[in-house]
């Protein structure tokens, strides 16, 4: 562990891990007697201290191969996190996904955990930036979905302006005309996609159709053949596999 790390998950009593192994009501693998599990991932006999389960499907890895998957997951802003085994069977359309527990014991460092805390906050608030003051702040992200007039709250700012053209409104209604049924026919015309999760207008240069929205805060991952966030006809999956 480095110096960022978070320690407590090494810190952890072999009997916790045991306690909370038997009241789980997840289904036990194979290979969890005698105080040992075998680790889906690197298939070697380990420890149950060091064993982490993924809610809702029961598969069992180990803590560095666990720690593995989250950091690479984390490197591409993947959120939520899918289990590394359930990511492997391709004919597994719902898997199970990694959770805070999970996290947790995987024992990344400071900088990783705050990563995963951005991620977790994109998925139900987004980042917006004040375009006159340039201070960021967190708002709710179905709100800002719903607004097309956005106020400024910090107390000497106030500055109020459309979300979608970007200038000033003096009078401050959700109703500011801004050309959006020209916006919409452009895009139209161009193939272009509205972002599902804050309405920022996207352009596929190149690539495949899996899109991850470059807006600060956002990083929505959608279809751009669709539009659709959670994609079942477009040979796209949500969670990037």
């Amino acid at each position: 562990m480095d110096a960022e790390g978070i320690d407590y998950a090494d810190r952890l009593d072999p009997s916790i891990v045991q306690s909370w192994l038997e009241d789980s009501p997840i289904e036990r693998g194979p290979g969890l007697e005698g105080g040992q599990f075998d680790c889906g991932i690197c298939l070697e006999s380990c420890p149950i201290d060091v064993v982490c389960i993924t809610e809702g499907c029961g598969h069992m890895i180990c803590r560095d191969c666990m720690r593995g998957h989250i950091v690479a997951s984390l490197e591409e802003k993947k959120y939520p996190i899918p289990c590394a085994i359930c990511a492997a069977d391709r004919n597994n359309r719902d898997p199970s996904v990694v959770s805070q527990l999970d996290v947790e014991l995987a024992g990344l460092s400071a900088k990783q955990f705050a990563v995963w805390t951005e991620l977790q906050m994109a998925e139900v608030s987004i980042e917006m930036k004040c375009t006159k003051c340039k201070k960021s702040m967190h708002v709710d992200r179905e709100d800002y979905v719903a607004m097309n007039v956005i106020t400024c709250p910090m107390r000497k700012c106030r500055y109020t302006w459309c979300k979608r053209c970007l200038h000033k409104v003096r009078n401050a209604t959700n109703h500011h005309a801004c050309g959006r049924e020209e916006l919409e026919k452009l895009m139209a015309s161009k193939g272009y996609q509205f972002c599902p999760g804050c309405q920022t207008p996207c352009e596929k240069i190149s690539g495949c159709n899996h899109i991850t929205c470059k807006a600060p805060g956002c990083k929505t991952e959608f279809c751009y053949a669709c539009g659709k966030a959670s994609c079942r006809g477009c040979n796209w999956k949500r969670l990037g596999r």
